[in-house]
């Protein structure tokens, strides 16, 4: 199932009802918004955003063709240049980690369009998303192992090196084996009480044996 989300509630609300909720397991995440403003937009466009501006950039999902243009994000004007479409938005960079403490990168969709109102070209935009995403499959296997692409993220994120790197996956594998459900809970928790990421590499040692001393 996929979770709708946009910066109006009637919208949200409108577009959900015309989606299919029969799905147990919400697997990705759009994050719509009408009303982008930046730099080199233009008017009445979609835009699928493939990277957010930060002291280390993100990078929402890279996977699929979106039919529609790209552009970055960011929380305040950049001067990209060379008409780089950039839309500014305070804020995006924690409302995307905040989606990355629930699902890995290639599971968030973010979408912004320029046009001011909600108009039949934003709602056949808006299912068209929802469209083309409930024909893509959910492959990721069932186990008790931890994904390495959420590893990979997290190592990221606490600014580890690679003996340290490996150190955290041995902790997630065996914590995955015997506590898996408690393991990730307590991950998310540190995401949402702003503890990850981390500011540099003496921080994320810190909380890689902070990790390891609670999951062990």
């Amino acid at each position: 199932m996929i979770e709708f989300v946009s910066n109006d509630p009637k919208l949200t609300e409108l577009i959900k009802g015309r989606m299919d909720t029969s799905g147990l397991l919400v697997h990705r995440i759009v994050d719509f918004s009408y009303g982008a403003t930046g730099e080199n937009l233009e008017a009445d466009t979609c835009y699928t955003v493939n990277r957010i501006a930060s002291d280390r950039d993100l990078y929402p999902d890279l996977l699929y063709d979106f039919p529609w243009k790209e552009a970055m994000s960011a929380e305040e004007t950049v001067g990209e240049g060379a008409g780089t479409p950039v839309i500014v938005e305070p804020g995006i960079v924690q409302r995307f980690r905040s989606y990355a403490s629930l699902y890995s990168y290639d599971r968030i969709h973010i979408f912004r369009h320029t046009s001011e109102q909600v108009s039949k070209e934003v709602l056949s935009v808006c299912e068209s998303i929802i469209s083309f995403l409930a024909q893509v499959p959910d492959e990721r296997p069932v186990s008790s192992s931890p994904d390495e692409a959420w590893i990979e993220r997290l190592s990221d994120d606490m600014m580890l090196t690679v003996t340290l790197r490996n150190r955290l996956k041995q902790i997630l594998l065996y914590a995955g084996l015997t506590q898996r459900e408690e393991a990730e809970r307590r991950i998310k928790e540190l995401y949402h009480k702003g503890s990850l990421p981390c500011g540099n590499k003496i921080e994320g040692r810190r909380m890689l044996d902070a990790i390891e001393q609670e999951l062990l």
